[in-house]
């Protein structure tokens, strides 16, 4: 299905951005547009698909980490590690 590889690639964005901080205290530089451009691209894919039945909550996460900043949210940067990681082995483990 397309709108699986649709999915795929602003998670991948979103998980590089937080696991970056999450891992290595290092805030990579555009971090916010990236957070922007992964939440326009799954907003735009709800039309298709209910995103937020697939990783509830998400995208008021995101827009939380965009608003109060990675240092400041460590408790949604933990949360939305773990939904785009669940994610993706439930994406491997389909394959």
């Amino acid at each position: 299905m397309q709108y699986a590889a649709d999915l795929a690639d602003p998670l991948l964005d979103v998980r590089n951005v937080v696991e970056s901080f999450r891992s290595y205290h290092v805030t990579p530089p555009d971090w916010d547009e990236t957070l922007r451009h992964a939440i326009a691209a799954l907003s735009r894919l709800q039309a298709l698909i209910q995103v937020d039945i697939v990783l509830p909550g998400l995208l008021p996460d995101l827009d939380l980490l965009l608003a109060g900043g990675l240092d400041r949210s460590p408790q949604v940067v933990e949360k939305v590690a773990t939904q785009v990681a669940n994610c993706g082995e439930g994406r491997n483990a389909s394959s």
